[in-house]
């Protein structure tokens, strides 16, 4: 329409100048042109944005429907003035939505056509159309309502994909198309600054947005993005007596509704546990022993109620000049001289005086505090021979290591479980590179250095990143090809080369 405009006022101007005198003063009629203009330009924004606040509001019901959560909202300014919001939904991206004339509910007189939504009775969301302050369900030309969100052949019985309706403005006029632009129906008059929103107010709390809409029966609620954790007062229990009670206190974080958390245990090995709860927040958990006192763990599963879960453990019956494995065979579990590892990393200093295998599960003790897992601990290493696979299928490290150095893990292709105690403070290079089978892992906050390749080529699906993390390193996690879903701490302000390289 624009590009119309311009080639007649050019047509006008020609036929003008060569009618008129020198003498003739134009100003008049260049600052009609330019308000015309200026006009014509105006109404292509309202434009954009009403057919973006369509689409935003689309994909808010999806996202609502599928329990996707907020993760930023940023204001849109223009003057000084706030006129709408982007906000960023975890799956489906960042929206832009803006607000009505002035920023007020929308109304630009009577008139102005609004698109909304309602949920009928079958509780699906329907497009609806309002104008004169009249509210009328959107049908196709049999007389079906058109669907807000779902597939042809998956919801509703009209056999129709859910569609988008477009707006557009000719001669000054809003026109409608129901039918991806394929024909339009013509509505009132464009007037304004901005175009008609479905959007009438946007409140926000710790827990949600609450999104009222101009015409609608509910609102559209959108949970907002937390840190769910749990801390425990005993990370680890290393002097245990058979047939007692032990007692772990924990504490719940993050701004997770609290009426709906749920935490449950998981033991084995003759070991029970119960969940004792406090408050909303806070609880312990008591911890029974067996007759015979053997390593194992406990198993703490976190559910909000809304779909998200963490889990996290405590390692019990290992002391800190232990360390406790499962294996699928009984091999060597580290490459040793006598009662030295043969190692230039070692592991803290202190040599190992026994390494005790039974039935699957074995107990490596030393003769002091373990302080570091070091170089090429548990690496699957070759020689001339060829590969020599490392048969470690889970660990437990003590509550004492500060470190895991560089390649300490790396090739253990069958281990698919390790507790990294809240002691470590540092992840050397390569510390688990091709650790295929680690689908999860918890990194505690201690964790301050994570080196370069740390994960990389592992099997790990989903990961948060310590609090105290400032930068990612260079291929931290690359060709981790299963890896979906990453929280980063607010620290962060650097990530290096290649960090995600190959994580399809």
């Amino acid at each position: 329409m624009k590009q119309l405009l311009k080639f007649i006022i050019s047509i006008l101007l020609l036929i003008t100048f060569q009618n008129c005198s020198d003498e003739y003063d134009d100003t008049t009629l260049e600052t009609r042109i330019d308000n015309l203009e200026d006009r014509v330009t105006k109404l292509e924004e309202i434009c954009r944005q009403t057919n973006m606040n369509i689409s935003s509001l689309q994909t808010m019901i999806n996202a609502m429907q599928n329990n996707e959560f907020i993760n930023s909202i940023i204001p849109i300014t223009e003057n000084g003035s706030t006129i709408g919001y982007i906000i960023n939904i975890s799956q489906s991206g960042p929206i832009n939505i803006y607000n009505g004339i002035n920023g007020n509910n929308g109304k630009d007189g009577k008139n102005a056509p609004v698109i909304g939504v309602k949920k009928d009775i079958d509780n699906i969301y329907y497009w609806t159309l309002t104008s004169n302050e009249k509210t009328e369900w959107i049908t196709d030309d049999n007389g079906n309502k058109l669907r807000v969100t779902g597939e042809k052949g998956i919801n509703g019985t009209n056999g129709q994909n859910a569609i988008t309706p477009q707006f557009t403005i000719e001669n000054e006029y809003w026109y409608v198309s129901y039918n991806n632009g394929q024909t339009w129906e013509k509505l009132g008059k464009a007037k304004g600054e901005r175009g008609p929103s479905p959007f009438y107010s946007m409140t926000t709390d710790n827990e949600y947005i609450t999104i009222t809409l101009e015409y609608g029966d509910e609102p559209i609620k959108l949970r907002k993005y937390y840190s769910l954790s749990i801390e425990f007062d005993k990370p680890y229990f290393d002097s245990l007596e058979p047939n007692q009670i032990y007692s772990i206190g924990y504490t719940i974080t993050g701004s997770a509704l609290k009426s709906n958390i749920s935490i449950k245990t998981l033991t084995k090995d003759g070991y029970r546990a119960i969940v004792k709860e406090i408050s909303d927040t806070t609880g312990t958990i008591e911890l029974t022993t067996p007759r015979t006192i053997v390593y194992s763990e406990v198993i703490i599963l976190l559910s909000d109620g809304i779909g998200s879960t963490i889990m996290s453990s405590i390692a019990i019956g290992v002391s800190k000049n232990q360390i406790s494995v499962n294996k699928r065979k009984s091999d060597i579990l580290t490459r040793k001289i006598g009662n030295t590892i043969d190692d230039s990393g070692g592991f803290g200093g202190v040599d190992t005086i026994s390494n005790i295998y039974e039935n699957g599960r074995g107990i490596l003790t030393f003769n002091g505090n373990v302080t570091k897992i070091g170089k090429r601990a548990f690496y699957s290493y070759s020689s001339s021979f060829g590969i020599h696979p490392n048969p470690l299928t889970s660990i437990i490290l003590p509550n004492s290591v500060t470190s895991i150095e560089s390649e300490a893990f790396s090739f253990c292709k069958e281990l698919t479980r390790i507790n990294i105690p809240n002691s470590v403070k540092f992840i050397g290079t390569n510390a688990f590179n091709e650790c295929r089978k680690l689908k999860e892992l918890i990194i505690p906050n201690s964790v301050t250095t994570m080196a370069r390749y740390a994960f990389a080529d592992t099997g790990l699906e989903s990961i948060k990143l310590p609090d105290q993390l400032d930068s990612i390193a260079t291929g931290m996690f690359r060709d981790s090809y299963s890896l979906s879903n990453i929280q980063f701490p607010e620290k962060i302000t650097k990530i290096c080369k290649e960090a995600f390289y190959d994580c399809i």
